[in-house]
């Protein structure tokens, strides 16, 4: 079909014979791309026609290395059959087969899907997730075109460049810009024919007995729009324009080829494109997904509510995610996957338990290793506990008193029963344990109360407001016990 539509939603009309650039990826991207769209006449029913069509198309990966040399990249030929109304489609110039069961192959570079079932229809996908959709209509080739934002301002071509306004949209291939208002003419003449591809840029498929110049017809001169309001005898320019709903295209097309089928075809063919255009507007892509290395992967695209499914040859597991989903915010779901020999695999568990049960050890080894040390801290505690100066008696207790001599004796003296230790509830003081070596002493005011400290010597784990702290309020016993609270463009 010679009607486009491109990126900024500009329609016009170019009715070029040979092989032309659609789409030119300007990015600086190490890997571009490139898809090229080959016309030739239609067939009309009084012969062959003034007005061409799509036949064949080309999608091409373009390499630059750091330095900027660019070399060819892997190529996808898509022709339409007219004998059979369906696509052949050959990749680096063989024909492909797809896997019984499978809708897709994957090249480097490149992905391809077909309908399953459908010899009508394919895609061409790649790592950036800009492409094409190719469909075999009963008459052409109708082609759909993606790219992503990130191509804002990178793309020229026949279908324009992306840049969110048709003043540029007719940017020939040096650069020069015609205006929209240029006539038909000057618009075929100086921006269509500018894109017309030579030997070098060309990624289509050429038989043995068809060079590249069989295809190029420069000298060519088509029938205008302004030229289709003269309709061919026995065909009624009104009727033509009723059953055409007033589009342009199918108008030209019904003159041009002097049947109204043929332009109702081109009817059906806009409807559907511009309902694909304006669903685009609200298209979400997840992103390229590569197929792991003994792998095989199975999808429906990359785009939103669309699946990729993953699975491993023979002898290989696969690790990760078998099937992922595109998200209304752009992410895929579940994780990256790779294929594991299943020795490799077999070994790399073992490894695994392996290496776990080691962790475990040394952290039972660590954690005993700790309890000891503590358990041994807290005797030499014990044993180097600080003594009292036997001139502090039973009176107040003074930090910066004690020192490590005189507190036995002390000791010994406060364990004699005597008037002077028998409280006036006539209680005798419990004896001093040996868990008064570990009790904490701070300092306190000159009314120290020693009953106090000894009690909370015998129970240091005692808070305050469960002991109490007058002398007949104590029930505690000689054995130390004492009572405590715990508180996600259209050709």
């Amino acid at each position: 079909d010679p009607h486009l539509i491109t990126w900024d939603r500009l329609q016009y009309t170019f009715n070029g014979y040979g092989e032309f650039i659609l789409v030119q990826d300007d990015s600086d991207a190490p890997k571009r791309f490139t898809i090229q769209g080959r016309f030739a006449p239609r067939k009309s029913e009084n012969g062959k026609s003034l007005a061409t069509e799509l036949v064949a198309v080309a999608i091409g990966m373009v390499n630059s290395d750091p330095n900027g040399v660019k070399t060819m990249g892997d190529k996808v030929h898509v022709e339409f059959k007219s004998e059979t109304k369906s696509l052949a489609v050959r990749v680096n110039d063989k024909p492909i087969e797809f896997k019984e069961g499978f809708t897709w192959l994957d090249v480097e570079g490149l992905s391809i899907n077909r309908a399953k079932g459908n010899d009508k229809e394919i895609s061409v996908t790649t790592r950036s997730v800009s492409g094409v959709r190719i469909v075999a209509t009963d008459y052409n080739l109708v082609l759909y075109a993606s790219v992503g934002l990130t191509y804002r301002g990178f793309t020229h071509g026949l279908l324009g460049t992306y840049t969110d306004t048709v003043t540029d949209d007719f940017t020939t291939q040096t650069g020069e810009n015609i205006a929209t208002s240029a006539g038909e003419q000057v618009k075929h003449e100086k921006f269509g024919l500018s894109w017309r591809i030579q030997q070098p840029q060309s990624r289509f498929f050429y038989p043995s007995d068809n060079s590249f110049s069989h295809f190029q017809f420069p000298d060519f001169v088509p029938m205008y729009v302004s030229q289709s309001t003269l309709p061919p005898s026995g065909m009624n320019y009104n009727d033509i324009k009723r059953e055409c709903e007033t589009v342009q295209s199918c108008i030209f097309d019904s003159i041009a080829t002097a049947s109204i089928i043929y332009g109702v075809n081109t009817l059906n063919s806009y409807k559907h494109a511009t309902s694909a255009i304006q669903a685009t507007d609200k298209l979400v892509s997840c992103g390229y997904l590569p197929t792991p290395n003994h792998g095989i992967k199975n999808y429906t695209g990359y785009l939103q509510s669309q699946r990729v499914f993953f699975y491993c040859e023979s002898a290989y597991t696969l690790i990760g995610s078998s099937a992922r989903l595109c998200e209304p915010n752009g992410q895929w779901t579940g994780f990256s996957n790779t294929c594991i020999h299943n020795a490799i695999f077999v070994v790399g568990s073992l490894v695994a338990v392996a290496i776990i049960c080691i962790v475990i050890f040394f952290i039972v080894i660590y954690l005993r290793r700790e309890k000891v040390t503590a358990y041994n801290t807290e005797k030499m505690e014990m044993k180097h506990a600080p003594s009292k100066p036997e001139h502090l008696g039973s009176g107040a207790v003074d930090d910066e008193d004690l020192d490590d001599g005189g507190f036995q004796e002390w000791q010994d003296k406060e364990r004699k029963p005597s008037l002077e230790n028998i409280g006036t509830t006539g209680h005798q003081y419990p004896p001093i344990s040996d868990f008064d070596r570990r009790s904490d002493r701070s300092s306190v005011s000159q009314d120290y109360d020693p009953t106090l400290e000894l009690r909370m010597k015998i129970n240091p784990d005692a808070r305050l407001s469960s002991v109490g702290l007058a002398n007949d309020d104590y029930r505690g016993n000689r054995n130390g016990s004492a009572s405590h609270a715990t508180p996600e463009s259209w050709v």
